[in-house]
């Protein structure tokens, strides 16, 4: 059974003469691979600036508009991108840098199963730079082995605006521009297998790499920026590691923050940059650092504290870490999760220890994110656990954790709570952006939670995004449109039903069900023309439900082994593909009309004719079949579209 990813995708076919075009409009849900998620505001036609969010959907990056829930697509051109790993917006807010996962492109044209591709053409803009025209690609496509590659996107109008960067490595697992926006930084593995990372700079306008460093004995690692203009730093933490590095000559020297004693059993998971004002940062600074000019106060030191998020972690096995949960029992010995404030000072390394500041958090919960807003910061985790801490004006103190909660949004009874695994935040600063490890994304205004009393519970606020409703944790298994309305239904690996409206862009019915109850898991769906039934094909069974206005209705069941079912176009009768015949059954009275036999292997597909008075069935060996139900007989040769 073939796998797509679990993302739902609306297209809209337009008829060009004897051509059809294919425009993406909607995506329902985000990719797993890439936990990204950036806030940025992009002007309208108007010239008004609104806030969108970026997102990686399938082998795309998506920019959402959030007043409105429109969504466009930057497409990447070349078919061999496998997956998005991670991305980052430039600081001017302009550009997107993206890191692909391609398939391993051969160097010489003479190499066998290589193919040449073209990547960019003539009718580029100018700001494609010279490197972006007149430029191919050979794809090696007799390997199934991946390389990373980095692309460069403009936000306003979608355009890539260099060829793809080649990176040397398999796979990226985090990238971020530094402070002029011409390079970026990643950190990269060669080996998926092996613990060692390495952190290269890339520059994008020439394609070339500039400095590269091994990090090793860390599973995960984050790359930050330190606002230097003097000197390109950048920051890395992960496992038992916080560095700070500076590019210069062509190379990276590097840096330690932090005492031994302090690193030596941590997980810092998270780090950001959070800017003070210029009174408090005077306040805050050792009495030698006091004296700051205007010059030096307005670039070489950036009042700002460098908070890092410090969790405990253990070791399972090789290279394989953990994030241990604080329970009852080892609280006394254990230190409980916190964030370490580092303030900036003149000299080498720029930040030193200021406090710990502990993170009150209930039982078996475990960091994962942090996110800084103009007035303090926030933290979230296991379990749906959320904590908002508020700047105050105490120097030993600067930051008071005010309000904190699990929240709790399953729509079904037993459903797991959520995990956040990625905060974002608005320019603004005042809505808050939670990635779910359920590929749901939640918005929450910042500026509600001081007038939350006993009686609203801080999970009241959280207002899905997107889909409006959760998209399907796994792999889909089978999807299908209504042709009468606007619904898109699908099953997958996670044992649920959902059925999307494309037009309103959300999820409007979700049907659990349990695999047990149901003989089986749910295989094939196949929804009426008119949009009122749908068909769920399970292992043993085959079922029949009625869409209301928030729920499914359970009709009728059929005893049979399906794999896959579809509706004629008239609606009329609907055919199952059960082992190695076709079954061809009526809508009104659900009994058997005709079985067609003919195929080796199981089927695997079943297609109408357009004037249903024929189907066709594809099996696992790539045989194709047909039958006529006037003569009943068997066609050979499908006819041509």
């Amino acid at each position: 059974m073939s796998q797509v990813s679990p993302t739902s995708v609306g297209y809209t076919m337009a008829r060009e003469r004897e051509s059809a075009r294919i425009s993406w409009q909607h995506a329902f849900g985000v990719a797993a691979t890439c936990k990204d998620v950036e806030f940025v505001s992009i002007e309208d036609e108007s010239g008004v600036s609104k806030d969108h969010v970026i997102h990686s959907v399938g082998q795309h990056i998506s920019i959402s508009r959030l007043d409105d829930n429109s969504m466009k697509l930057l497409t990447a051109e070349c078919q061999e991108v496998r997956e998005i790993t991670a991305f980052c917006v430039a600081p001017s807010k302009r550009t997107v840098a993206v890191s692909e996962m391609w398939k391993v492109m051969c160097k010489s044209p003479s190499r066998s199963g290589c193919a040449l591709q073209g990547r960019c053409s003539a009718d580029r803009p100018a700001e494609d730079g010279p490197r972006a025209r007149n430029e191919f690609i050979l794809i090696d496509r007799s390997t199934d082995s991946h390389g990373s590659y980095l692309s460069l996107y403009h936000l306003s109008s979608g355009h890539r605006l260099h060829a793809p960067t080649p990176t040397g490595y398999v796979f990226i697992d985090k990238i971020a521009f530094l402070q002029e926006g011409k390079r970026v930084v990643g950190i990269g593995r060669t080996d998926l297998s092996d613990c060692t990372q390495s952190l290269t700079v890339w520059n994008l306008e020439t394609g070339t790499n500039e400095a590269a460093a091994s990090i090793s004995s860390t599973l995960s690692c984050a790359a930050g920026f330190l606002p230097n203009p003097r000197k390109q730093c950048i920051l890395t933490s992960g496992l038992e590691h916080v560095k700070l590095w500076e590019l210069a000559d062509n190379s990276l020297r590097m840096q330690a923050l932090l005492p031994p004693t302090v690193e030596t059993g941590a997980h810092f998971v998270a780090q950001k940059l959070a800017r003070l004002s210029a009174s408090l940062y005077s306040q805050s600074l050792p009495k030698r650092d006091c004296a700051v000019d205007a010059l030096s106060h307005s670039c070489v030191h950036t009042p700002c504290h460098l908070l890092l998020l410090n969790v405990r972690a253990q070791q399972t096995g090789s290279c394989r870490w953990e994030i241990h949960s604080h329970s009852a029992h080892d609280r006394t010995t254990t230190p409980a999760p916190c964030v370490l404030v580092l303030r900036r000072i003149k000299q080498l390394p720029y930040f030193e220890m200021h406090l710990r500041l502990p993170v009150q958090v209930p039982h078996s919960v475990s960091l994962m994110c942090l996110a800084v807003h103009s007035h303090g910061f926030c933290v979230a985790g296991t379990c749906g656990y959320i904590a908002i801490f508020e700047r105050q004006d105490d120097i030993k103190c600067p930051y008071i954790q005010q309000y904190s909660c699990c929240v709790d949004l399953s729509r079904t009874p037993g459903e797991s709570p959520l995990t956040w695994i990625n905060l974002a935040v608005n320019s603004n600063s005042d809505t808050l952006l939670a990635f779910a490890d359920n590929h749901t994304l939640h918005s929450f205004p910042l500026t509600e939670f001081p007038v939350l009393g006993a009686d609203r519970c801080l999970g009241d606020l959280f207002t899905p995004l997107l889909s409006q409703g959760f998209g399907h944790f796994g792999p889909i298994y089978s999807m299908d449109a209504a042709l009468h309305r606007p619904l898109i239904a699908t099953c997958g690996a996670d044992n649920t039903i959902r059925l999307f409206n494309y037009k309103r862009r959300k999820c409007e019915i979700l049907h659990r069900y349990q695999s047990a109850s149901e003989n089986g898991s749910a295989k094939g769906i196949a929804v009426h023309p008119f949009g009122f039934h749908v068909l769920i094909a399970f292992e043993e069974r085959l079922c029949l439900y009625s869409i209301l206005f928030k729920s499914l209705k359970f009709l009728h069941h059929i005893v049979i082994k399906c794999c896959q079912v579809t509706y004629a176009n008239g609606g009329h009768r609907f055919a199952c593909a059960s082992g190695v015949n076709v079954v061809v059954f009526s809508t009104v009275s659900m009994l058997p009309l005709q079985t067609f036999t003919g195929h080796l292997l199981h089927v695997r597909c079943v297609v109408w004719a357009d004037d249903d008075f024929s189907v066709f069935a594809v099996s696992d060996d790539g045989q194709v079949c047909g039958w006529d139900f006037v003569t009943s007989g068997r066609i050979d040769t499908p006819p041509p579209c």
